[in-house]
């Protein structure tokens, strides 16, 4: 479509299809110029905007001496340590105060766990292809499903043959809810995952053999279950052993999405990493004595939330998957806060200071990041108007 613009001359002439037209000439006053049957002048006609004229002092590069560029460097330099620093001393306060104020300690392994998971998870992150992004929260929500494991341990608790499957008291209300939630979440966020990962699949692309890792995953299982029902050493040890292994599997998931060669192997990691967790926490349950009522509870719970999570995945188109990812989450958040809640009202009058501090920390986090979730969710559905800077 020719553009026609005016020109400081009195001529008429044509450069790198532009029309430069004076629109002053006499010639041009009397004419009927039209496109595609459409008369453009003089009414149509689109004027011509010259570019603006760059000045000397805008073009003009402030040069540094090299003593000026050491001590600009010196300066960043000294500003970044004392930020470390005082990061650094937070820190080590908060670790003094934990090991001064804690009640055994089982609750030391505990933090000694989180930590060494959060530095794992920071390095492995770090590296992320920025387009994969999206699959690797898809990811890390599905692993965040990992918050059934306190919704099953709450249904194993005060449990009795007497009890039928229905909840009977707010502890195992509250764990029944986290542990459906949970399992939404594992599911619909595998299956999200992969819906991610297969929109950055090419045609050359070689086929995928993931069925050869159900050997390994089966061995660690059966043992598990051997150990459960035909007393193959100590069933604590070799349910730890198999937490260990989930664990592992989950860290490797998050490397593996750190690039496309990868990043389908990763997806299917997690799946074995959270099916590895939920494996033994079920072997916790039937060492904390948990009867018949509470394993089918928690059967029953786990079938229901993963098929709600299927059906939503299995619904959502391409143009869908951030808020959806977002509405996932936001279940992550109401799970740790009735997982939490569910233990305080479990042992209601009888927990320590660490106890409850970590209580509290949940349900405050798990509300930040429901309420934030759904946030997120109304504004990339459109529910909820963004306002214009």
């Amino acid at each position: 479509m020719a553009k026609f613009i005016t020109s400081i001359g009195p001529q008429t002439t044509k450069e790198k299809g532009v029309f430069q037209i004076d629109l002053n000439d006499d010639a041009v006053q009397n004419m009927l110029i039209s496109y595609a049957g459409e008369r453009r002048y003089p009414d149509k006609i689109t004027p011509y905007s010259p570019p603006p004229i760059k000045t000397m002092e805008a073009e003009m590069v402030i040069e540094k001496t090299p003593q000026e560029i050491f001590a600009d460097a010196t300066a960043l330099q000294k500003s970044n340590t004392l930020k470390n620093a005082q990061v650094s001393t937070a820190v080590v306060a908060a670790l003094l105060a934990f090991g001064i104020t804690a009640p055994d300690h089982d609750s030391i392994t505990m933090l000694s766990s989180f930590a060494l998971a959060g530095l794992a998870g920071y390095q492995v992150v770090w590296g992320v292809a920025p387009a994969l992004h999206s699959p690797l929260m898809a990811v890390t929500n599905a692993i965040s499903g990992m918050t059934a494991v306190g919704g099953m341990l709450l249904l194993a608790q005060g449990t009795s043959e007497t009890r039928g499957i229905i909840p009977d008291s707010p502890s195992h209300w509250m764990g029944a809810v986290a542990t459906t939630l949970s399992f939404i979440n594992i599911s619909g966020g595998f299956l999200i995952t992969k819906k991610m990962l297969d929109l950055f699949k090419r045609e050359n692309d070689p086929e995928d053999y993931f069925e050869y890792y159900m050997v390994p995953a089966g061995i660690m299982l059966a043992g598990l279950f051997a150990s459960a029902v035909g007393n193959a050493g100590e069933l604590d040890n070799v349910s730890s052993t198999v937490g260990v292994a989930s664990a592992i599997c989950c860290i490797a998931a998050i490397a593996g999405l750190a690039n496309q060669e990868t990043a389908r192997t990763g997806n299917i990691l997690g799946v074995t990493g959270v099916a590895f967790g939920l494996a033994s926490t079920t072997a916790d349950m039937s060492l904390l004595g948990a009867d018949t009522p509470a394993f089918v509870q928690t059967g029953a719970l786990a079938a229901i939330g993963s098929g709600i999570g299927a059906v939503l995945a299995s619904s959502v188109g391409p143009t869908e998957l951030p808020q959806t990812v977002a509405a996932f989450h936001s279940l992550v958040g109401i799970a740790a806060m009735t997982g939490a809640i569910g233990e305080y009202f479990g042992h209601a009058g009888s927990l320590d200071t660490g106890t409850l501090a970590s209580i509290y920390l949940a349900t405050f986090i798990g509300g930040v990041t429901a309420t934030g979730s759904m946030v997120a969710f109304g504004k990339l559905a459109g529910f909820l108007k963004v306002r214009s800077v």
